[in-house]
């Protein structure tokens, strides 16, 4: 299991050798990767601590910041569900309650047997939309529960699903298919290393959360020499494509093989991702089926289920055509609003700061007033056609042009009568094309930048 991080950063901080060089090698990409660097490159990471006397500001805003906090030790500080002796009881007929007891928090529940246990919360997963809950059962690995906090909602929901608690296709929540190893840990702490040991995983990390070295791969080389170029990833140098391939490490969905360096088959993140990487070589990445409505997409290829963020703005024509990254709008070392959005979008400025001339006679272009919801850019570019912890709850980062007809014709939701509930896909597909918008500005296919040769 993980390593306690204080065992793990006297690890790290052992003698250096050539574990420097490999950083700064391993760092610059898979191109320039010599073989067998492999171990000693996963144990060049020093945690987000040792960033912080270079760099304070950026490490006080990244600390409070989602991505710091995307998962923590279980105590009365992180978790948010209600453990109040509350139950939720499954369409199979198995039942969870939840309770604490001096400062510790228990789920009690059916096991891979059916047999009822009580679990210990051993961390926290989120908490902003949802939360889950991650635990051991005994056999050495450690699972995210059946069980989800909806924190908007205010109620217990089963996860992954409330028709499929316990993941049937791939066994009980306590079966190794669905180890938080496997699942998730790659999108959740810093510096992960992790092996198969037959159905158990064993696996260290430097941090919960994503810390500095998430972004700016390992540090240790930077670190022992700060003046040295080149040490550390500067993501705002790296090509438009590697940058969103930064962010699209976990806000995309798909599956890792040994091949992409996951040390087995199904591993649901880039297990040997590192900053500057293309994502492509690490990564298969799960494509909609045009024309049709899948598990976690809509008809028109937009995405359906949560952190498919990356999914949509690959098809973005900000992104196709326009050269845009992530950190456009998002900047990941501050949270003045939700997910570090640079702008109020609210108020247009995010968009308006490019689409200068559209400033001049907003209405014109919108056909609502100025000060309606009509023309906020967003509510009609990037409508919440995405299931979080709740359906409709994040928005579509496609940002295409309403197209009513379009979504009528495919059975799906559109921008115009997500707001007018009152009216028809029918009246929105008139009045949309009475404005002589012209041609949608959709793509019509998904641009993933090619692996390097």
């Amino acid at each position: 299991m993980a390593l306690s991080s204080r065992a793990l950063l006297l690890l790290l901080l052992g003698p250096a050798g050539g574990l420097a060089l490999a950083c700064a090698v391993r760092s610059r990409g898979a191109a320039s990767r010599p073989a067998g660097l492999e171990v000693e490159v996963r144990s060049c990471y020093v945690g987000s601590g040792a960033c912080r006397a270079c760099h304070p500001r950026l490490f006080e805003a990244w600390s409070r910041s989602l991505h710091s906090t995307m998962e923590r030790i279980a105590d009365s500080s992180s978790v948010v569900g209600d453990f109040g002796g509350r139950t939720l009881a499954f369409e199979d007929g198995a039942r969870a309650e939840m309770s604490a007891r001096e400062g510790r928090f228990f789920v009690r529940t059916n096991d891979a047997t059916g047999r009822v246990a009580e679990y210990r919360v051993l961390r926290t997963i989120g908490h902003v939309f949802k939360q889950r809950y991650v635990t051991e059962n005994g056999d050495g690995n450690e699972y995210v529960l059946p069980v989800q906090w909806n924190v908007r909602g205010a109620r217990w929901d089963a996860y992954p699903g409330p028709t499929e608690p316990f993941a049937p296709a791939k066994g009980s929540w306590a079966s190794p298919a669905n180890a938080w190893e496997r699942n998730c840990a790659g999108c959740h702490v810093t510096g992960l290393e992790v092996a198969v040991e037959g159905p158990l995983f064993r696996e260290r990390y430097v941090e919960l959360g994503l810390g500095c070295e998430s972004c700016h791969g390992p540090g240790r080389a930077h670190v022992e020499s700060p003046e040295t170029p080149g040490l550390a990833v500067h993501p705002a140098r790296l090509s438009f494509e590697r940058q969103v391939d930064l962010c699209a490490r976990c806000h995309s969905r798909g599956e890792a093989g040994p091949a992409e360096g996951a040390p087995g088959e199904g591993f649901h993140y880039p297990c040997a991702f590192l900053p500057g990487e293309a994502l492509a070589a690490r990564f298969r990445i799960v494509e909609p089926e045009i024309g049709k409505k899948t598990k976690h997409f809509w008809p028109d290829g937009a995405s359906s289920s949560h952190h498919q963020q990356a999914h949509d703005f690959r098809r973005d024509p900000h992104f196709t055509k326009g050269g845009m990254v992530c950190t456009s709008c998002h900047d990941p070392h501050q949270r003045a609003r939700y997910g570090g959005l640079r702008e109020d979008p609210r108020d247009n400025s995010l968009c308006l700061d490019c689409h200068t001339r559209r400033r001049e006679d907003l209405t014109s272009h919108t056909h609502h007033r100025a000060d309606s919801r009509g023309s906020v850019c967003i509510d009609c570019h990037m409508p919440r056609l995405v299931e979080n912890g709740n359906p409709f709850e994040l928005r579509s980062h496609t940002r295409w042009r309403p197209d009513p007809a379009k979504a009528m014709a495919l059975g799906m939701p559109d921008a115009c009568t997500l707001c007018h509930k009152d009216r028809t896909q029918a009246w929105a597909a008139s009045l949309v094309n009475s404005w002589k918008f012209g041609e949608p500005t959709t793509d019509p296919g998904i641009r993933y930048p090619a692996a390097p040769k």
